[in-house]
């Protein structure tokens, strides 16, 4: 039986020694704690007896400057990438998106539109997060970190559906720019089936105003024109 430490101290694993198989049972457990009520769940842990291979991760000092150069971004390839980026932002911008050979796609966030409209997604986020941490300390109940994640997920709903839609527009120019047969229009009907959020978050206990926010992403969803999406 096997364990993984780390000699170099440098936050990279590759030397495989000796771990007791006491500490290692396939009867071990975490008992993990959840609210106030100090509710168990039972989560079992089971390790491998028949461990064979062990791979080593070379640290990252054992790199030589060469290696390094061609496997990270420098700084200068950075900066000329933001560049490129920001002149095509621009071309496009001036020219109202008629040029042909560059693409916007992925650069949405460069234009002042898109860096406003992320910003605001971002506050509204946290808005979302603070208020659900104020209730909770208002009810003086323990902080319930999956709550404030599933409030999160509700306050950026919207964010993913958009982006979903967009992935499904990208695999439809992929498949036309390849000569490919036309985008199976079933399947891009059937996202309304992946954005739904689960019933259960509707019925937290963050109250009816964050139920009532929930319920109404998911008419939302519901109520959006899917084919016009796939055809656009």
């Amino acid at each position: 039986m096997y364990g993984i430490t780390n000699d170099n101290n440098d936050g990279f694993v590759n030397t495989p020694t000796p771990v007791s198989d006491e500490s290692s049972s396939e009867d071990e457990t975490l008992l993990m704690e959840e609210g106030e009520q100090g509710l168990h769940a039972r989560r079992r842990v089971t390790f491998s007896q028949n461990l064979t291979h062990v791979h080593e991760i070379p640290a990252r000092n054992s790199f030589s400057l060469e290696e390094k150069r061609a496997i990270w971004l420098s700084r200068e390839e950075k900066d000329e990438f933001r560049r490129d980026a920001y002149a095509i932002v621009e071309v496009q911008s001036r020219e109202g998106g008629s040029v042909t050979d560059e693409t916007m796609r992925g650069l949405e966030c460069r234009t002042h539109q898109g860096f406003e409209l992320a910003k605001n997604n971002r506050a509204r986020a946290s808005f979302c997060v603070i208020d659900e941490q104020d209730r909770q300390d208002e009810a003086n109940i323990s902080c319930d970190p999956n709550l404030i994640a599933e409030v999160c997920k509700g306050a950026t709903l919207h964010c993913r559906c958009v982006a979903y839609a967009q992935g499904l527009l990208d695999a439809q120019a992929a498949l036309a720019e390849r000569g490919a047969l036309s985008f199976n229009q079933a399947l891009a009907r059937s996202i309304q089936h992946h954005l739904l959020i689960p019933e259960s978050m509707c019925m937290s206990s963050t109250g009816s105003s964050h139920g009532s926010s929930l319920q109404g992403k998911r008419q939302e969803a519901d109520d959006m024109d899917w084919d016009a999406v796939v055809d656009a």
